[in-house]
C-alpha cells in the first residue's frame, strides 16, 4: 500500500505484498528475453536500477542516497528495500529523495530477501545492489558496466573501501596473494586483474546482469547475515555464470565499527562468530562434491581450529559452539539445497578450490596479532 510523507504529495512506498506479480521465465534472471520486445523493453535493455537493501541505516543513509544520485550514467531508478527498520530509515529516505521507490518488507534477519526481490522483479537489465551504508564514487557505475561488458559477467564487483581509504573487499579481502596490498606494504589495489572472480566478493555492493545470471540462482534467504554473499557467488560460478572484479570501481563502506573491529579495538561480535562458523560449513557442504569434502578434511579441521582459537581469544567460544548447533539444525534444508545445486552445476570443484577461506582471511587472522 502506498503512503505519503514529508508533504511531497506523491506515493513513496509500496508494501511487498502489493508488489507486481513475479516475472516469468521469459525475462531477466530466469532466462533470455523474448525477441519480440516492445519499445519500453528495448529502453530498459541496458538501463540500471540502483537498489539499496536497508535495516536501521538512518545515520548514514542520506550520504549513500546522495552518492547514488551522483552516479554516471544516471540510474533509471533508485529504490530502497527495507528489511524491517525501526529507526525511521525509510521515512528519512522518503524525505531525502522524493520519488524514491520504497518497499517495506517484514524483518527477515538478513538482506537476501530484498536483494532477491530486486533481481527478480526489476524491469532493468542491470541492478546495482547496495547496502544502506554503501557510498559509491561517481564513476563506479561506469567502471562496473565497462568491466561487465568486457567479461560478459553475470556479477561484477567493485573495490570496497573503509572510510579511511583502506581496502575492505577486493581480492585482498579473501586472498593471501594480495596480503601485501591488504597490509599496505606495497602495490595498488586498482591494478588487480578483473578475473579475480568470486574471491573478490562482498555483498556491500555488486552489479547484477539479469540477462546473464544463471537461471534459478538467488541469495539463500536461510543464510541471514554473514557469508550469504560468498554463497551466492559460489553458486553463480557453479551454475556457469561469470563473476568479474572491476578494480577501478570504488565504493566506500560507511561503517566505522568494521575498522575498529578489524583493528581489535572492539570485541568480535558473538552473533557474527556464530553465523560465520555455521554458514561457512553450509556453504562448503552445498557447493563441493563428496570426494572434495573428504579430501579437504585436514584443511577444514585447520579452519575449525583457527576459528575456535579466535573465538576463545575474543571471549565468544560459546557463540562458536552455538554455530555448530545451528549447522546441525540446518542440515535437512541444506541437503535439499545441495541436491538442486549439484544437479544444475556446470563447473567443477577445481575452479572453486581456494585457500581464500573466510576463517583464514587476513582480515580475521590479523586480529590474532600474528603479523
Amino acid at each position: 500500500m502506498y503512503f505519503r510523507s514529508c508533504d511531497h504529495g506523491r506515493p513513496l512506498s509500496v508494501s511487498a505484498e502489493n508488489r507486481p506479480p513475479r516475472r516469468d521465465s521469459s525475462d531477466g534472471a530466469f532466462g533470455a528475453r523474448s525477441s519480440a520486445a516492445g519499445p519500453k523493453d528495448r529502453d530498459m535493455r541496458d538501463a540500471v536500477a540502483v537498489v539499496f537493501t536497508v535495516r536501521n541505516a538512518r545515520a548514514v543513509l542520506p550520504l549513500s542516497l546522495r552518492a547514488a544520485r551522483r552516479l554516471v550514467p544516471a540510474p533509471s531508478r533508485i529504490a530502497l528495500h527495507d528489511d524491517g527498520s525501526d529507526d525511521g530509515a525509510p521515512e528519512l529516505a522518503a524525505c531525502d529523495s522524493p520519488g524514491i521507490e520504497i518497499v517495506r518488507l517484514p524483518a527477515s534477519g538478513g538482506p537476501s530477501r530484498g536483494r532477491n526481490l530486486a533481481i527478480e522483479s526489476s524491469p532493468e537489465r542491470y541492478v546495482l545492489l547496495l547496502d544502506g551504508d554503501a557510498s559509491p564514487e561517481a564513476g563506479a557505475l561506469s567502471e562496473l558496466l565497462a568491466a561487465a561488458g568486457r567479461t560478459a559477467a553475470a556479477v561484477t564487483l567493485p573495490r570496497i573501501l573503509t572510510q579511511e581509504g583502506g581496502l575492505q573487499h577486493g581480492p585482498a579481502h579473501l586472498s593471501w596473494a594480495a596480503l601485501p596490498r591488504f597490509r599496505g606494504w606495497w602495490g595498488d589495489a586498482a591494478s588487480t586483474r578483473e578475473d579475480a572472480g568470486y574471491s573478490a566478493g562482498g555483498g556491500t555492493a555488486m552489479l547484477i546482469d539479469r540477462r546473464l545470471l544463471p537461471q534459478g540462482v538467488f541469495f539463500d534467504e536461510n543464510f541471514g547475515f554473514r557469508l550469504e554473499d560468498a554463497d551466492f557467488l559460489y553458486r553463480v560460478a557453479l551454475a556457469g555464470g561469470r563473476v568479474a572484479f572491476a578494480p577501478r570501481a570504488a565504493v566506500v563502506h560507511l561503517n566505522p565499527n568494521l575498522t575498529r573491529e578489524r583493528a581489535g579495538e572492539v570485541a568480535y561480535p558473538a552473533e557474527k562468530m556464530a553465523l560465520q562458523s555455521c554458514n561457512r560449513r553450509l556453504l562448503a557442504l552445498k557447493s563441493f562434491s563428496a570426494v572434495t569434502l573428504f579430501l579437504t578434511l585436514p584443511l577444514q579441521a585447520a579452519v575449525e581450529a583457527v576459528t575456535a582459537v579466535l573465538a576463545a581469544r575474543e571471549g565468544v567460544l560459546g557463540a562458536y559452539a552455538s554455530g555448530w548447533v545451528r549447522t546441525l539444525r540446518a542440515l535437512p534444508s541444506m541437503m535439499r539445497a545441495r541436491r538442486r545445486i549439484q544437479e544444475g552445476r556446470r563447473a567443477g570443484d577445481f575452479s572453486l578450490l581456494t585457500f581464500n577461506l573466510p576463517s583464514l582471511r587476513p582480515s580475521v587472522l590479523s586480529r590474532m596479532l600474528i603479523w
